[in-house]
């Protein structure tokens, strides 16, 4: 599988080329412990989300 390549502030990031509506949830409980999947595209923690589909 590749690897995911994210760009955060970078001038020689390529121009975006699609709208992908997304939506991330964050899922606390009464303890306070904040609920988080591991990704495997590239090997970091984020809180559960995704993209959804127009209509």
């Amino acid at each position: 599988m590749a690897r995911r390549l994210d760009f955060h502030d970078a001038p020689s990031a390529p121009a975006p080329n699609n709208l992908a509506p997304l939506v991330n949830v964050v899922v606390v409980d009464d303890a306070g412990n904040l609920l988080m999947i591991h990704r495997t595209d590239n090997d970091n923690r984020a809180v559960p989300g995704g993209a959804i589909d127009l209509g």
